[in-house]
C-alpha cells in the first residue's frame, strides 16, 4: 500500500537509534511519523555502542529497559588509546550513583537497540 498522499505530523530523516528513539517517542505521543533512511535494514556495525542513564530511564517509559540491560553488559572502566599507547584509564563504577536508577554505561551493539526500538514500534502498530 503506498503512503502517497497522506500527510503526517512529523518526518524523521534517518532510522539509526537516534531516528527510532524520536519515533517512539512520538508514537507514545501519537503523533503521526514518516521514518526515511538510505538504508535498509538495522546496522551491522557498532556505531552507537554505549546506553547512558537517561536511554535507559526513556526505556523503562516504554518498557524495554530490561531487555536493554539483559542484552548489553555495563561497562566498568574506559581506556583510551593514542599512537598505540594508553592515554586514558578511568574507573567509571560509581557514574551516576544516587542519582539514577541505572548508575552505569551499558554497552550494547547498535543493530541490538535498533531492533529493540523497532520491536516496540511494532507493537505500537507504528512501523
Amino acid at each position: 500500500m503506498s503512503d502517497a498522499g497522506r500527510f503526517y505530523d512529523a518526518l524523521i530523516v534517518g532510522a539509526g537509534p537516534c531516528g527510532l528513539m524520536t519515533a517512539c517517542q512520538l508514537a507514545m505521543r501519537n503523533i503521526s511519523f514518516a521514518i526515511v533512511d538510505k538504508n535498509v535494514g538495522f546496522s551491522n556495525y557498532s556505531g552507537a555502542l554505549f546506553i547512558h542513564a537517561w536511554s535507559l530511564e526513556a526505556f523503562e517509559q516504554m518498557g524495554i529497559a530490561a531487555q536493554a540491560i539483559q542484552q548489553g553488559a555495563p561497562i566498568d572502566r574506559v581506556e583510551g588509546y593514542y599512537d598505540g599507547k594508553r592515554i586514558l584509564n578511568a574507573n567509571i563504577r560509581k557514574m551516576g550513583r544516587g542519582q539514577t536508577k541505572f548508575p552505569f554505561v551499558l554497552a550494547l551493539e547498535q543493530g541490538k537497540t535498533e531492533s529493540l526500538l523497532a520491536s516496540f514500534l511494532e507493537e505500537k502498530g507504528m512501523l
